[in-house]
Order: C-alpha cells, then structure tokens, then sequence
C-alpha cells in the first residue's frame, strides 16, 4: 500500500501544494524513506537513481521544519542549498517557489527562496535577499564571489540546514574550492571576527568613556555619547548562532555515490587509498558500510551529527530507473549520423535530448538536423545564462523536439516527456552515463536510451556494462540497408554544415582582425605603400568568394529540401499500412528474448 503524505510530518501548505499543483497523491520510494528522519537531530546521505524525486525527498522536511518554527524573530539565514550547475539551481528555486506559492499569496517576503547565480542580474538577487529572504539557493562559485561583499550573507553562520546536491558533481566540476573557502567563512571566520569584537568592545567603551571625560573639562561637548561600540551581531543573533552552529543539518544527495566508475581520480591517488584501506571496515548505523566515494566526501563536508544513509541503488538493478531499456548499435565513425537521422525518423518519440562530449559537436550536430528539417536546439556551456533558459523553455515546451547538449543538462533537471536520450557521444565515465540516461523514465515513467557507439568506445562500453542490470541492455540489430537510404541526403547537409562554418570562421576573423586593429589605431598600409592597391583590391575579391560559398550553399539547401520532401513521399507511400523497419526488429527481438525464457 502507497504511503500517504498524512502519514509524515509534512506542513499542511506544503501537503496543499503537493495535492493541488504537482498532483503528487503521495511520496515516491525515497521520499517515504526520508521523510522519518526530518525530526531527528541527524545528518542525512541520501542516494536513489535519476528521476526517483530526491529533490522533494530534501526539500520537504526543510520546509517543513522552517515554517514550522518561524516564530523566530531573527536576522538569521535557514536554509542554505548549494548546485553544481545554474540549471540546477534554477530548477530547484522553481520548485521552492511552486511548493511555498500559499506563503506568496499571504504576501510573505521571508519565505521567498533568493537565487544566487551566475549570468544573471546580480543586483536583482541582492535585493530579494535583503528584503529578508532566509532560503539561498546557489552555486559554489556565485556564493564565493559575494559572500566577502554582501553583509547580510554573514548571516549564514546560523544556517539550520545545509543541502549540497549532486554533490559529487560538485567536486568533479573542481567546486570544492570554492565550496570550501565558503565553509570556512561561515564556520570559521564569521565566528571568530564577532568573537575579537566582543572582547575588545569594553576596551573600546573604556576608551571612549575617558575621552568623553577629558573633552568635557575643556568644555568640549560629545555627540552621540550613548552610541554602543557595533560588533557583526546583536547579542540576542549571536547566541543564536552558536546554537545553531552545533544544531546545522547537513543534507548531501547524489545518484551515484555508490558507484565508482573505472575513471574516477580518486581510486587512482595514493593518499586516498591509504585513507580507504584505514576506513576500509567502518560501517554506519544499520550496518551499512561506507563506499569510497561516500568516505571522500564526508572528509570534506562539515557534520555534526551521526550519519544516516538512504540508499537505494545498493545493486546493479536499481542504478538506473526501473523501466529504462538501453539500446546499443555499433557502427563506423562516419557511419554516425546516418544511423541518428534514421532513427530519429523511425522512432516514435516525444522529446529527444542527444548527448555529444564537446560544444563543438553540439553546434555541428544541431546544425545538421536542422538542415535535415528536423527542429532542434542546442545547450552548452558557452550561452549566456539567459540564452539556456530560453533554449531550455523551448524545448520543455515543445517547440523544439530535439535537445543536443553536452554535459550540462546530465545532472538533475527534470523536463516531462523525454522519451528518448541518444548518446551520439559515449561519456568519459559511467556515473556521466547514469545520469545522462536518467533524463529520461522519470517518476515511474517508460523511456530509452539509445547508444551510437564505434570502435573506440567498445572498451569502455564494456566495462560500464558490467554495472548495469544486463536484462536492461538490447543489442538490436539494424537493416543497414534501411540506414542507408539516407546517406546521399545526410552528405548533403554535412557539405553544406561544413561550408557554412568556414564561411562563418572566415568572417569571424576578419572581423576580430579589423576590430583589433581599430583598437590599436593601425593601419597595416601606412608603412607599406608598394602594398596598398593588393590590400584594396583584397576585400573585393573575398567578397566575390564569400558570394560563390554562399550561392552554392543555398543551391545545396534547396536540393535537399527537394530530396527531403521526396524521401518524405516515398517513407510515407512505403509505410503507409506496414510497420518500420525498426519496428519490425523490435518486436523480433521481444519475441526472441520471451521464447528464451
């Protein structure tokens, strides 16, 4: 029988929202598993596959408890929750916002979660947070850069939960620094600054008192007198920061912390492995053993209380969500995009994220759909912050069906309705892979994921298998014949990719050239007179190149748009009343899989 959120400690405006706007009936698996612990006074590792609801599995018992003692009149930040990336941390600022919209209608300032990130309008950020917001949501570097300048985030001191999700991105993302320079100002620095101001304020009082003394019998009238000695605190805000420095909750979340991919620096340095050997037989609460990425993080991160671990990815059957199926096809290098437009066109699908391991092949890649006419965007590292919203947005809702992103859309986001992840790109490491792949088959949900791989990543591919559930894995078997059918059009939009990027390279550079020089105020003709009808006579000649490129370019686009509409025709004449090809080997290989067993 499904709990029910009547059965946990949740407060009534969060069970209100839950009920009413995300049309949740009840908790998921790791919900249900967390939820008991948000009265104890422990420090939670939680750790469940992708799209299971960890992020609702942290937030509900800290929302809970902040609205629950809000009778706190206090300066004071609660809740601090650090992102490794901004889409991340957007998304889960949403989500705060979506659970506390009753606190909005009551016109609540306090409980209007602040964003901290980068890309954005810092301004804007600092005013939601100096009008009295006690929930941050940041990423580690945004939060370095402003914590030695903002006053108000000196408050953080007295933070009574701290979150860090996707924290082993985190640290592969080299955060850690940044993470640790800020702990060190929370717990270290503030305390201690407030510390010397109190011990030295009756010295400065002393002073101040015989100075008054030594102006009045000259006279001399004092203003102001009754003005205390300031200190970063009231005394009232002090005490309760030191309760609440040996109070703080720390929440970490991962979906891989128990799993170490073949990859990973950390099973390769020395210090580390004698520090593993040392800690090899420690076990936590309810005989769980410490895996090595759990002891290395935990070195790192501040706690004060005893550990509780929450995991449910335990084995190889419960890394990935329950009902993804992982396809693998092996093919050639210069065989990749024949197979990615053949399936994306006998696929049936929703929204479709394509992975690729550079932004450089993300743009290539989304270019080259496009010119097969098949709307896409892309996502990388490289956009302003506004430009990945939008994309984001666009593709969330519809308008674009096809994603192709790097990394930075692996971690966390949850988009309704992808169907399909493509790896046109295998990752470096499997933790990558699990959560490239858990964008899809969310809550419960179906979906796939479909491996392009080559030769050079058989190896790898091999070894990740091994730690996945093999009844997950189909190697189907595709009619080449089918993929090739595509080949002469998908030459044509690569041609026409190719040419379009150098033309846009070579523009790029001669406006960089002109802007520099411009800056520099020179004239590359002044000292060279022989030289100056060639270096006039040049733009016109490159213009003239520039017109031929662009001229074939269109001839290309225009021809394929002819073949595409006829490849359309013949695909729709041919299938009109069969199954696809695909369809067809997939239901082969179901029928063989049942008629072994």
């Amino acid at each position: 029988m499904q709990a029910s959120w009547s059965d946990f400690n949740i407060h009534p405006t969060l069970i209100s929202s839950l009920v009413n706007d995300f049309k949740f009936a009840g908790p998921t698996t790791i919900q249900a598993e967390v939820l008991p612990y948000s009265k104890p006074f422990v420090d939670l590792l939680i750790t469940s596959p992708t799209g299971s609801g960890k992020t609702f599995a942290y937030l509900l018992p800290v929302l809970s408890d902040l609205l629950e003692n809000r009778q706190e009149d206090s300066s004071m930040i609660d809740a601090l929750i650090l992102l490794p990336t901004r889409e991340l941390a957007v998304q889960v600022y949403n989500e705060i916002v979506r659970l506390l919209v009753n606190e909005k209608r009551n016109n609540s300032k306090e409980y209007r979660p602040c964003l901290l990130v980068g890309g954005m309008s810092k301004e804007k950020q600092l005013r939601i947070l100096n009008e009295g917001s006690r929930i941050v949501v940041s990423t580690p570097g945004r939060l370095l850069d402003m914590i030695n300048s903002e006053q108000r985030l000196m408050y953080l001191s007295g933070v009574k939960w701290l979150v860090l999700d996707e924290i082993d991105r985190i640290i592969d993302l080299g955060q850690f620094e940044d993470l640790s320079k800020v702990f060190k100002f929370m717990f270290d620095e503030v305390p201690r600054r407030q510390k010397e101001l109190r011990n030295i304020k009756p010295q400065m009082e002393f002073a101040k008192d015989a100075l008054e003394d030594q102006l009045l019998e000259q006279n001399v009238v004092m203003f102001n007198t009754t003005e205390e000695v300031d200190t970063l605190f009231s005394d009232e805000d002090y005490s309760l920061m030191k309760r609440r420095l040996s109070e703080r909750r720390t929440i970490v979340i991962s979906a891989t912390l128990t799993q170490i991919s073949h990859t990973s620096r950390m099973m390769t340095n020395k210090k580390f492995k004698k520090f593993l050997a040392k800690k090899k037989k420690e076990k936590t609460e309810g005989d769980q053993s410490l895996g090595p990425k759990i002891l290395d993080i935990m070195r790192k991160v501040r706690t004060n209380h005893k550990l509780q671990i929450v995991d449910l990815t335990k084995d190889t059957n419960t890394i990935l969500p329950s009902r993804l199926q992982i396809s693998k096809i092996r093919c050639q290098p210069s065989e990749k995009f024949y197979y990615l437009f053949h399936f994306l066109r006998t696929i049936p699908h929703e929204l479709v994220i394509i992975f690729v391991n550079s932004i450089s092949s993300a743009k290539k890649v989304k270019n080259v759909l496009e010119e097969l006419g098949i709307p896409c965007t892309n996502l990388h590292s490289h956009m302003t912050q506004p430009q990945r919203l939008k994309k984001m947005l666009n593709f969330a809702s519809g308008k674009r069906q096809v994603l192709v992103s790097t990394d930075v859309a692996s971690r966390g986001l949850d988009i309704r309705n992808v169907s399909l992840v493509i790896h046109f790109h295998l990752p470096k490491d499997l933790d990558t892979f699990i959560h490239r792949s858990g964008r899809t088959a969310r809550q419960e949900q179906a979906g796939s994921t479909l491996i392009i791989g080559d030769s050079s990543d058989q190896k790898r591919w091999s070894q990740y298998a091994k730690n996945i559930d093999q009844a997950k894995i189909d190697y189907p078997a595709v009619d080449t014949t089918e993929v090739y059918r595509y080949k002469a059009i998908v030459d044509k939009a690569l041609l026409i990719e190719q040419k379009s990027y150098a033309n846009e390279r070579d523009s790029k550079e001669e406006k960089s050239y002109k802007r520099l020089s411009k800056q520099a105020d020179i004239d590359i003709s002044d000292d060279e007179p022989a030289k100056k009808k060639k270096l006039d006579d040049e733009p016109m000649e490159r213009k003239r190149e520039k017109g031929i490129v662009i001229k074939d370019v269109r001839e290309e686009k225009k021809r394929l748009r002819n073949d595409l509409e006829l490849q359309k025709y013949e695909v729709e004449k041919r299938y009109s009343t069969f199954l696809s090809p695909y369809d067809i080997q997939l239901i082969n290989s179901q029928f063989k899989r049942v008629k072994q067993h």
